[in-house]
């Protein structure tokens, strides 16, 4: 389990929540992410998919201000991604492992929170640094992003991840070693 600040908690999303995380989303990263048919295709196979980090209000509320979205790759996902037969915005079910099996790859679908919230934005790099470690600990498992921002750059750079092809920019694929 990974703490956070007394002020914040952070879990994965509950299915009733669903929706509203992924308006959430949608309002900090805009329409350049998965149909939320898709999103729901995912989360029905791997309920690890979706997290969200809650500010806790004086009167105990809490109000989403941050998220993490994962994709845990079967190993016949993770090679068609490789072989280019495959994009990351065609990942669906089909395309996740249960939550009893073992990915092959984890690919880091989003991290966000609100611009606005230094705090939150905070929590939120602690809790998705954290998550990956406590995901990728005890297996052999692949790290995959794809940074469409400097800061996802800089972030995919810190994990150590390199172009899964030959290219090293923005858009691209990268993988850990």
């Amino acid at each position: 389990m990974v703490k956070l600040r007394s002020k914040f908690k952070a879990s994965v999303t509950k299915p009733d929540d669903l929706p509203y995380v992924y308006n959430f989303i949608f309002d900090i990263l805009g329409p350049d992410i998965t149909a939320y048919s898709q999103f729901e295709n995912m989360y029905q196979k791997n309920k690890n998919i979706s997290h969200n980090i809650q500010r806790i209000n004086e009167d105990g509320d809490t109000d989403i201000k941050g998220f993490l979205s994962l994709s845990f790759l079967t190993t016949s996902a993770l090679d068609d991604l490789f072989h280019k037969r495959l994009k990351t915005m065609q990942l669906t079910g089909e395309h996740q492992t249960s939550e009893e099996e073992s990915p092959a790859g984890l690919y880091i679908g989003a991290v966000g929170a609100c611009p606005q919230d230094r705090a939150a934005r905070l929590a939120t790099m602690r809790y998705f640094l954290d998550t990956i470690k406590l995901y990728t600990a005890d297996s052999n498992c692949k790290i995959l992003a794809r940074p469409v921002s400097d800061v996802g750059m800089k972030i995919t750079q810190s994990l150590g991840l390199v172009p899964m092809h030959e290219k090293s920019k923005l858009g691209e694929l990268y993988v850990s070693r």
